[in-house]
């Protein structure tokens, strides 16, 4: 099956340019189709796709969609992962296997390489060059990235001249100390038309001995590494077919790394909008900004996208992020169920379940306002087997809980209110994951890779929920997938 996450629609100010042709006529008003892959790597790939999708959103140029691998090559439905590249004019490749973080489908690297050579274009984000170093063609593509001594470099001399480095000579490719550093652009290229010479980048890796193919690249401009002094390409493009390649080392997202100045940094959201105009071959007409960085000191724009769950056709949510909607409380009269919806408000009656901001908030009681022990329920009721993943950040001694068509999975500040109070892995007062797989009425349930339960049994059929009962628990990126 596809695993696709998250589809946002933006406001549709985009260009009239050329387009792939498999993506179909462009208009004045058509947004440039945005496919982000991700799903494994030793950066932290889920913040980083929701920093870009924010960074872009908030422009009005582009549609978003994810596509994230299953990295289980056990997994069904990692053999048929098959995103359609086709229907996109951009692919934001976010993946990085360095260290057997996982792969792709032998038949979507075919198709990615199809997409590539008939005229997609594919941005290479960050550590993304590190990866798939024994794939031939993509090796190709990206030209230049985390690589040993069989490949070639290239570096740049002291006139700003591009140098070839042969293979076997130097060292493999590596990267001191992130700092702020002085770009360099070289000569003219519509992505940097209009940009300084020389900008300061916030909190970049400058890549010593960067290697690959090296094959019909441009480099666009370099840095100095801060402790050899030598210069090193920073951002190239690639022709591979009639494909286009923008490849960087912009853009570091550490694991646990809170709002990355790499990503705040006003030259690489002005350059990544640019360089996706370029790669979808509209007209590269996006501003660049009054406050655009000089060569003495960085510029860093607030980010946004935190808290914003990722969503496609599979995987879907029953949480909006903005309020309560779909949501309600239920209560029995003899057998009839009673329905008390939230549509529309972003706070239940007694103050209990709030709704905002990508945020599910169960808040601690107010006995003026009503009872101890409520829950808030879907609307919806629930059949079949499905995966369901929630990220949770509980209050000290929280309790609150997640129903399961009506049974109860214990959801607390684990470590103090149990009952799982020998989690390694668990993080009190941070953003937790708990996964759940149903299969014939059976969930299999984990929090941050750790088993909770083996084998919950649970109803056949009936709605999810939320329990408030002790302290604060915030609840974010609910998403539920139906497994076939």
């Amino acid at each position: 099956m596809r695993h696709f996450r998250y589809t946002v629609l933006i406001l549709l100010l985009a260009s009239t340019g050329n387009l792939c042709q498999a993506v179909g006529p462009v208009t004045p008003n058509t947004p440039i189709k945005v496919l982000i892959v991700d799903g494994f790597s030793n950066h932290d790939w889920a913040h980083t796709t929701r920093l870009i999708r924010g960074i872009l959103e908030k422009t009005g140029r582009f549609s978003v969609d994810v596509a994230t691998c299953p990295t289980n090559a056990n997994d069904p439905a990692f053999a048929t992962f098959r995103p359609q590249f086709s229907s996109y004019d951009v692919v934001i490749q976010n993946c990085n296997n360095l260290g057997n973080k996982g792969e792709w489908p032998d038949a979507m690297r075919q198709d990615f390489v199809k997409y590539v050579s008939k005229g997609g274009g594919v941005y290479i984000f960050h550590s993304a060059n590190n990866s798939f170093a024994n794939w031939d063609e993509y090796n190709q593509i990206i030209g230049l990235g985390w690589r040993g001594t069989e490949f070639p470099s290239i570096t740049i001399d002291a006139d700003g001249k591009v140098q070839r480095i042969p293979p076997g000579e130097g060292k493999s490719t590596s990267h001191g100390q992130r700092t702020d550093r002085v770009v360099h652009r070289i000569g003219n290229d519509p992505i940097h038309n209009g940009l300084p010479k020389k900008w300061m980048a916030a909190m970049i890796e400058v890549y010593t001995y960067p290697r690959g193919s090296a094959k019909n690249i441009k480099v666009l401009s370099w840095a100095e590494d801060p402790d050899a002094k030598k210069n090193w390409p920073v951002e190239w493009t690639v022709s591979y077919g009639k494909g286009r390649v923008y490849n960087s080392t912009f853009g570091h997202v550490w694991p646990n790394e809170t709002n990355p100045a790499g990503m705040r940094c006003a030259g690489f959201q002005t350059i990544m909008v640019r360089a996706l105009q370029w790669l979808a071959k509209r007209p590269v007409d996006f501003p660049v900004p009054s406050d655009f960085p000089g060569e003495t000191q960085t510029v860093l724009y607030t980010l946004s996208g935190e808290n914003i769950a990722v969503l496609t056709p599979d995987f879907t949510s029953p949480f909006n992020g903005k309020d309560l909607t779909g949501w309600c409380y239920r209560s029995k009269k003899q057998e009839e169920t009673i329905f008390e919806p939230f549509d529309g408000k972003n706070e239940s009656k007694d103050g209990r379940f709030t709704g905002q901001d990508g945020v599910l908030t169960v808040n601690p009681w107010n006995e003026a306002k009503g009872p101890h022990l409520v829950s808030i329920w879907t609307k919806q009721d629930y059949q079949g087997d499905f995966c369901l993943t929630i990220e949770f950040r509980a209050g000290v001694n929280a309790d609150s809980g997640i129903f399961l068509r009506g049974m109860q999975l214990q959801c607390r500040d684990y470590l103090v209110a149990g009952p799982y109070k020998d989690l390694k892995n668990y993080k009190p007062q941070d953003w937790n994951k708990i996964v759940v797989v149903v299969k014939d009425n059976i969930a299999h349930c984990t929090c941050n890779g750790e088993i909770l339960e083996e084998a919950l049994k649970i109803p056949v059929t009936g709605p999810m929920g939320l329990e408030a009962d002790r302290g604060q628990m915030e609840y974010r990126n609910i998403l539920i997938k139906a497994l076939k």
